[in-house]
């Protein structure tokens, strides 16, 4: 047979050296981007999750990111999630998303927010959904899913910006001159998350659900663009064999943009979508969701209403679709971990968060925590009725509190239960509250508040954590470690209101 082609072994090592500066090239080019991304989105974590182990992916804004607990999902059902947000997200953004995901995801249910149905029509402008999507969408690697996801952002923007405009290397070359180590050795660091996208809120601002008296589908208005993509989601799930389920979670919003989703909706039911929609006062209701005390602020729930949205739809899921339990396998022993530290983290977050001394203690005198409570100062000062109330509902003498110069020290461990000592002018009392493993904090008075632990420079913890005010001083911390979760006074000079700054 005649020999077409033939390589000396030159020149095969001119083609091996070839191809390892391409690669290289490549490696530097990819690394370069990463150093220069803005870094703020949730995927980058998703790309640690081991492969087919994801059940729900949950696509969307920062609306789902404050909205949706997976690993609340996984301690009731057993079932992984994973957030998949970039802030003030677009349809199209979502779309390319849930193609991304895709890639190393075989999820049963795609979860998508639909705020993007209002682009131009909501709280943000379009201009300012732009930019804001413009910073915080292409945080995709660089791949031919990143390129289209770009190409539909030149497309689908109501300002067409040039295609190369969303290339990192150019869009973000003069960050250059503000790179910090982070950024340096951002991509070579891991970015698991135990939250897994969700991304709670810890502040409360009370609003009123205006639902219109008369919603008209008007599928005029939404945007084109969005409603095209809406189309492709539906076509995907068809295709790639996932469930879509549409969702739309609490904010303040217009009539205009309650006409849009009540078009949604029905052309989610024409396609046999299911929408579950948090504005409409029925299913907020059904929720048990309060925009009086669940919101963080008009475009954002709180961690309390998250709490409740993430029940409603877990129990939502499970109902309707044969979702696994994998509670007890031995592959997903890390979400048992991971989803124990999220659950502990709100619980120290929402502690941090209560100011009404009943419920405080309520909330701190259990296994999880030791409490230690000190008095300095004249606790007569103001009235403290209130707090008196509080401790003896949690027995604790407040007997202290009526008469001028008297002070006590208390404390809470699981191990103990309350012990306290109440003691006069002049005289110092000492208590200590038992850590899991045996060693103690030590809470004193002798005209001053304090709490210690033995062995400070050790642990890294502060040797005084009292903040030390006239009145009732409050230190809780973790049982099993003594770290301080929360310290609070409750001060004669704030009239024995909550004070913490």
């Amino acid at each position: 047979m005649k020999k077409i082609f033939s390589i000396s072994r030159a020149g095969l090592r001119h083609l091996a050296a070839l191809a390892a500066f391409c690669a290289l090239a490549l490696g530097m080019i990819a690394y370069t981007d990463r150093v220069l991304w803005d870094k703020n989105g949730t995927i980058m974590g998703f790309y640690e999750e081991p492969k087919n182990s994801v059940d729900v992916i949950y696509v969307g804004g920062s609306h789902t990111n404050a909205a949706v607990s997976p690993t609340q999902i996984y301690e009731e059902y057993g079932t992984t999630g994973y957030v998949l947000y970039s802030w003030s997200q677009p349809i199209w953004t979502a779309y390319h998303y849930t193609l991304e995901a895709l890639k190393t995801q075989k999820p049963k249910v795609v979860v998508v927010d639909v705020f993007g149905m209002v682009y131009g029509n909501t709280y943000m402008t379009d201009v300012d959904m732009n930019s804001v999507s413009d910073d915080y969408s292409l945080l995709i690697p660089p791949s031919l899913n990143r390129i289209q996801l770009a190409m539909a952002m030149s497309r689908c923007q109501t300002e067409h910006k040039p295609f190369y405009r969303y290339a990192s290397l150019l869009r973000y070359h003069n960050r250059w001159k503000a790179l910090t180590k982070q950024d340096l050795l951002w991509p070579l660091q891991s970015y698991r998350t135990t939250g897994k996208g969700f991304g709670p809120l810890y502040t409360t601002e009370s609003y009123q659900l205006h639902q219109p008296a008369d919603i008209t589908p008007n599928g005029e208005t939404a945007y084109a663009w969005s409603k095209v993509y809406l189309q492709k989601l539906v076509e995907l799930s068809k295709q790639q064999g996932f469930q879509l389920v549409a969702v739309n979670f609490p904010y303040i919003a217009e009539d205009i943009e309650y006409d849009i989703f009540a078009w949604t909706r029905q052309y989610c039911e024409e396609n046999g979508v299911p929408f579950l929609d948090y504005l409409l006062e029925d299913t907020a209701a059904q929720a048990g969701f309060d925009y009086e005390t669940d919101m963080a602020e008009h475009a954002h729930v709180n961690y309390k209403g998250a709490a409740k949205l993430t029940a409603h739809l877990g129990k939502f899921l499970h109902d309707n679709y044969a979702l696994p339990d994998h509670r007890g396998e031995a592959a997903y022993a890390q979400w048992e971990s991971d989803a124990a530290f999220e659950r502990r983290n709100l619980q120290d977050m929402d502690l941090c968060m209560t100011s009404d001394l009943n419920e405080l203690l309520t909330k701190a005198m259990t296994p999880d925590y030791v409490v230690l409570l000190a008095t300095c100062g004249d606790l007569t000062a103001a009235d403290s009725t209130a707090v008196a109330a509080a401790l003896e509902n949690h027995g604790i003498s407040a007997q202290c509190f009526a008469q001028p110069g008297w002070q006590m020290v208390a404390s809470y461990s699981a191990g103990k239960g309350v012990m306290q000592t109440t003691f006069g002018p002049g005289q110092t009392g000492t208590l200590q509250a038992l850590l899991e493993d045996g060693s103690g904090l030590t809470v004193s008075s002798d005209g001053n508040a304090a709490v210690q632990r033995a062995g400070d420079a050790k642990t890294g913890e502060p040797a005084d954590q009292s903040r030390n005010r006239p009145g009732l001083n409050i230190v809780v911390a973790d049982a099993a470690t003594g770290k301080l979760v929360y310290s609070v006074s409750y001060s004669t000079l704030h009239d024995y209101t909550a004070y913490t700054a």
